[in-house]
């Protein structure tokens, strides 16, 4: 009896032994999980939150150093889900999802403990995926700092983005109003129609836009390139310190019932068609 428990007591500590040497994995929370490599202890997350959008007018959500993707879904509720890992020694606690509504607004907020200042632990991807009916017809801002943000396919009332160090991609976004605000961070835009753009030094690519609007781009430090789709009817006015323009056209395109308005410090302009 004293060998077969001698014997069960040495097969479990090689089990723990090897477990723990090829990762350990133990939930310690609905919303993350976490596991060892090598001598890493890495966080996993997986946090979700859902709410219904009746009677809501406007969603703000604000990050920091994560990348934002806005996905259209067939489902009547809305859905706000926070995944990726890192390594447990980056930050002081978990990383966590604030959600709350006042008065018809949704505010989602990533929560990011003291960050720890400890070498070799820049591994890690955190990405927030906003999962939104399409027949939302509320008001969206995005606001991060060092995180990148997708939104593609979608049709919105308004949206405001603003964004520093963090490029910008949006793609067949049909819209009422859209403004971009950004600092360091490069902005693609296709099929996409934009009322006003602020860089400070990034460039801009707009391609196969209709202009049948008034559009307003403002850069410090930036190129800007533009090319628009059939159909579009706009005029030209340039104002730069140091920067060319270069264009396919003379006066105007179509009867010019619209003005694209560019102001740079120190770009080059160059617009075209598609």
């Amino acid at each position: 009896m004293k060998k077969l428990t001698k014997t069960i007591l040495i097969l479990i500590t090689i089990f723990i032994v090897s477990t723990v040497a090829g990762g350990l994995l133990f939930v310690s929370s609905d919303d993350f999980s976490e596991y060892t490599s090598g001598n890493l202890k890495i966080i996993e997350l997986n946090d979700t939150k859902t709410h219904n959008l009746n009677e809501i007018n406007l969603i703000n959500i604000d990050s920091v150093s994560t990348d934002i993707e806005l996905i259209k879904t067939n489902n009547s509720e809305a859905s706000f889900e926070l995944i990726g890992y890192y390594p447990k020694k980056l930050y002081s606690g978990p990383l966590t999802l604030r959600f709350e509504e006042i008065k018809g607004v949704i505010n989602v907020q990533i929560i990011y403990p003291l960050t720890k200042l400890t070498l070799g632990m820049t591994q890690h991807q955190i990405d927030l995926k906003v999962y939104l009916p399409e027949d939302y017809l509320g008001d969206l801002e995005l606001s991060t700092i060092s995180g990148e943000v997708f939104v593609n396919d979608f049709v919105l009332e308004k949206i405001q983005i603003k964004a520093v160090s963090g490029d910008i991609f949006l793609k067949r976004v049909n819209l009422g109003d859209l403004k971009i605000r950004t600092v360091s961070g490069d902005l693609s835009l296709i099929e996409t129609n934009v009322n006003e753009i602020q860089t400070t030094s990034g460039n801009i690519f707009l391609e196969e836009i209709l202009i049948d609007r008034n559009l307003y781009i403002h850069t410090i430090s930036g190129d800007t390139e533009i090319k628009y789709a059939n159909n579009s009817s706009f005029f030209v006015e340039y104002n730069s310190i140091s920067g060319d323009l270069e264009k396919d056209f003379e006066h105007k395109i179509g009867k010019g019932d619209y003005k694209v308005l560019v102001k740079t410090t120190s770009g080059d302009f160059e617009i075209s068609k598609h």
